[in-house]
């Protein structure tokens, strides 16, 4: 038996019971989103998107449940046994890989927001080589190399450490890069606009979303190279790092009503929205803008500035909802409705749905 181990228990159990503790707790806030999502926020969303989800909500369970297999692993089938913390169990290398993927499919996801509001090439193919540079090296790579290796502090070897540390920086770039492309490609569209409160929450909120995963994972890097090679004390804010990705696109999902309600009611103030024209747009399958300004508070507005209000709206459209489309066109193909007129909060309420 080891006795040198037997110290530094906290290091390994201590640290894994945290952080199943946490990611449970998060996994738990996720599973009410999702439940939200299908309950309520669901209807005006394609098939990409709610696929995108169920496969989300499939690989959060299975995370959460090898995270589970893995302590139970630990704690009762071998407990006491200080030899078995030595050897990683399967679950604990096979719940990187699947973590991996599942940050894979959303950062892939705002990459393709970007891409719809900015109409940009570069920049989101940037953010996709960088995600795939997380899920090679950080997840495909590390685990074929993890399962070769039979002791649990994997940083003792250097291999397992540049994999790991070669992930989690291209996590954190990615997650940077899609804060600062929505706020850069939003700006763009009307600097002016910014200037309106809803918007303003808009683009805060969809920068927010990323920048917390961003911390979450430099905090997870900085972890891995400075604790100790015999601990998991880094495993904690993998787990946490992992269940933030789905936790914040369901919140985004499930916030996209409340933004829209914003955004309307902004767009119906004059004296908070003097530079947006007051008339319809749509906003891809969220459906159509409309504002409940009197007509007498209709001012009219140059081709230029109806062709500027178009774009903006069309885009901040995108934040709500990238696999939309802006046409009318396309919702008549798609047998998606689209009301000629909304003039009272009854009407847009029965159009909506109850947002609780």
């Amino acid at each position: 038996m080891p006795l040198q181990l037997e110290p530094h228990l906290d290091n390994y159990l201590g640290a894994l019971f945290i952080g199943v503790m946490l990611s449970t707790a998060i996994y738990g806030v996720t599973c009410l989103q999702y439940y939200l999502y299908f309950a309520h926020y669901s209807s005006h969303d394609g098939l990409y998107v709610k696929a995108l989800i169920v496969t989300l909500l499939v690989l959060d369970t299975a995370h959460a449940t090898l995270l589970g297999v893995c302590y139970y692993y630990y704690s009762v089938t071998h407990f006491g046994d200080y030899d078995a913390l030595e050897r990683p169990h399967w679950s604990l290398l096979v719940q990187v890989g699947v973590g991996t993927v599942l940050s894979l499919l959303v950062q892939c996801f705002y990459a393709y927001r970007i891409h719809r509001i900015g109409n940009a090439i570069l920049v989101p193919l940037v953010i996709v080589a960088l995600s795939w540079g997380q899920e090679i090296a950080g997840g495909v790579l590390y685990m074929l190399h993890a399962f070769k290796v039979d002791w649990i502090p994997l940083t003792a070897s250097t291999t397992s450490t540049a994999f790991t540390t070669s992930g989690l920086v291209c996590d954190v770039a990615c997650d940077i890069c899609i804060a600062v492309a929505t706020f850069t490609y939003l700006y763009r569209i009307s600097p002016g606009s910014m200037k309106n409160k809803a918007i303003g929450q808009l683009v805060l909120y969809s920068m927010n979303t990323c920048l917390v995963t961003s911390v979450c994972a430099a905090v997870c890097l900085v972890v891995w190279l400075t604790t100790s090679e015999a601990s998991l004390i880094y495993a904690p804010f993998f787990f946490v790092l992992i269940r933030m990705y789905s936790c914040s696109l369901m919140t985004v999902m499930n916030s996209r009503e409340n933004l829209l309600k914003k955004l309307r009611h902004s767009k119906s103030d004059p004296l908070e929205t003097a530079d947006m024209h007051p008339h319809s747009r749509t906003w891809g399958n969220w459906g159509p803008l409309r504002d409940t300004v009197s007509s007498s508070s209709q001012l009219p507005a140059s081709p230029q500035a109806r062709s500027d209000n178009t774009d903006l709206e069309s885009q901040l459209g995108y934040v709500l909802s990238p696999f939309a489309s802006p046409h009318v066109e396309d919702f008549q193909k798609t047998n998606w409705s689209v009301p000629r007129t909304v003039s009272t909060s009854d009407d847009t309420a029965k159009m909506w749905g109850s947002p609780i």
